[in-house]
Protein backbone atom coordinates (compact mmCIF):
# COMPACT_ATOMS: atom_id res chain seq x y z
CA UNK A 1 0.00 0.00 0.00
CA UNK A 2 2.94 2.20 0.59
CA UNK A 3 2.72 3.14 4.10
CA UNK A 4 5.73 4.03 5.84
CA UNK A 5 5.09 2.50 9.40
CA UNK A 6 6.62 4.30 12.41
CA UNK A 7 7.29 7.69 11.41
CA UNK A 8 6.20 10.44 13.30
CA UNK A 9 3.17 11.47 11.88
CA UNK A 10 0.37 14.83 12.92
CA UNK A 11 -3.00 13.65 11.98
CA UNK A 12 -5.26 17.26 12.11
CA UNK A 13 -8.80 17.75 11.47
CA UNK A 14 -12.05 19.28 13.07
CA UNK A 15 -12.97 19.28 16.54
CA UNK A 16 -15.26 16.32 16.68
CA UNK A 17 -14.32 14.79 13.82
CA UNK A 18 -13.35 11.53 14.71
CA UNK A 19 -9.39 11.06 15.48
CA UNK A 20 -9.51 10.88 19.07
CA UNK A 21 -12.74 8.00 18.90
CA UNK A 22 -9.94 6.15 16.33
CA UNK A 23 -6.73 7.07 17.90
CA UNK A 24 -5.47 3.51 18.66
CA UNK A 25 -7.06 2.59 15.27
CA UNK A 26 -5.02 4.81 13.30
CA UNK A 27 -2.06 4.73 15.36
CA UNK A 28 -1.94 0.65 14.38
CA UNK A 29 -1.97 1.27 11.01
CA UNK A 30 0.20 4.01 10.30
CA UNK A 31 2.40 1.87 12.47
CA UNK A 32 3.13 4.39 15.42
CA UNK A 33 3.65 3.28 18.93
CA UNK A 34 1.91 6.12 20.59
CA UNK A 35 -0.87 8.73 20.58
CA UNK A 36 -0.10 12.57 21.76
CA UNK A 37 -3.55 14.04 21.70
CA UNK A 38 -4.32 17.62 21.84
CA UNK A 39 -2.27 20.94 21.87
CA UNK A 40 1.21 19.16 22.18
CA UNK A 41 3.61 21.77 20.13
CA UNK A 42 2.83 24.68 21.87
CA UNK A 43 6.80 24.74 23.15
CA UNK A 44 6.88 20.98 23.07
CA UNK A 45 8.71 19.02 20.42
CA UNK A 46 7.39 16.29 18.18
CA UNK A 47 7.67 12.67 20.07
CA UNK A 48 9.72 10.95 17.68
CA UNK A 49 7.08 7.63 16.01
CA UNK A 50 4.15 8.69 17.75
CA UNK A 51 1.47 9.67 16.65
CA UNK A 52 0.22 13.33 17.17
CA UNK A 53 -3.59 14.53 16.74
CA UNK A 54 -4.40 18.11 16.25
CA UNK A 55 -7.30 20.42 15.20
CA UNK A 56 -4.41 22.98 13.91
CA UNK A 57 -4.23 23.15 9.93
CA UNK A 58 -1.19 22.89 8.72
CA UNK A 59 -1.13 26.50 8.07
CA UNK A 60 -1.15 27.28 11.78
CA UNK A 61 1.28 24.67 12.72
CA UNK A 62 4.67 26.33 13.11
CA UNK A 63 7.50 24.90 10.10
CA UNK A 64 9.68 22.73 12.56
CA UNK A 65 6.27 20.71 12.88
CA UNK A 66 5.88 20.79 8.88
CA UNK A 67 9.30 20.04 8.18
CA UNK A 68 9.85 17.44 11.07
CA UNK A 69 6.41 14.35 10.71
CA UNK A 70 4.51 13.22 7.78
CA UNK A 71 1.42 15.64 8.00
CA UNK A 72 -2.02 14.52 7.22
CA UNK A 73 -5.43 15.53 7.08
CA UNK A 74 -7.97 13.03 9.52
CA UNK A 75 -9.67 12.60 5.49
CA UNK A 76 -6.80 11.26 4.22
CA UNK A 77 -5.92 8.71 6.61
CA UNK A 78 -9.14 7.43 6.71
CA UNK A 79 -9.03 6.75 2.63
CA UNK A 80 -5.73 5.55 2.27
CA UNK A 81 -7.14 2.97 5.55
CA UNK A 82 -10.40 2.19 3.27
CA UNK A 83 -7.85 1.38 0.32
CA UNK A 84 -5.46 -0.52 1.80
CA UNK A 85 -8.26 -2.46 4.32
CA UNK A 86 -10.28 -3.11 0.71
CA UNK A 87 -7.24 -4.40 -0.74
CA UNK A 88 -6.39 -7.12 2.01
CA UNK A 89 -10.70 -7.76 2.19
CA UNK A 90 -11.13 -5.87 4.54
CA UNK A 91 -14.18 -3.87 5.57
CA UNK A 92 -13.47 -0.57 7.69
CA UNK A 93 -10.76 1.08 9.89
CA UNK A 94 -11.14 -1.79 12.33
CA UNK A 95 -10.52 -4.45 10.45
CA UNK A 96 -7.11 -4.04 10.29
CA UNK A 97 -6.46 -4.33 14.18
CA UNK A 98 -4.97 -7.18 15.89
CA UNK A 99 -5.68 -8.03 18.66
CA UNK A 100 -2.10 -9.92 19.60
CA UNK A 101 -0.59 -5.80 19.24
CA UNK A 102 -0.38 -4.07 22.19
CA UNK A 103 -2.50 -0.92 22.06
CA UNK A 104 -0.68 2.17 21.32
CA UNK A 105 -0.42 4.68 24.65
CA UNK A 106 -2.74 7.60 24.52
CA UNK A 107 -1.32 11.12 26.19
CA UNK A 108 -3.37 14.41 27.06
CA UNK A 109 -1.50 17.36 26.37
CA UNK A 110 -1.14 19.16 28.44
CA UNK A 111 -1.05 16.88 30.98
CA UNK A 112 -3.63 17.17 33.86
CA UNK A 113 -2.86 19.40 36.74
CA UNK A 114 -2.46 17.68 39.77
Amino acid sequence: MGIIKGVTTVVYGPQGCGKTTHAEALAEFLGCARVVDGDWYSGASLTPGALHLTSETPAEMPAAVLAGARVLSFGQVMTLQAVASASEGGVGLHATRRPAAPPPTVVQWPPAAG
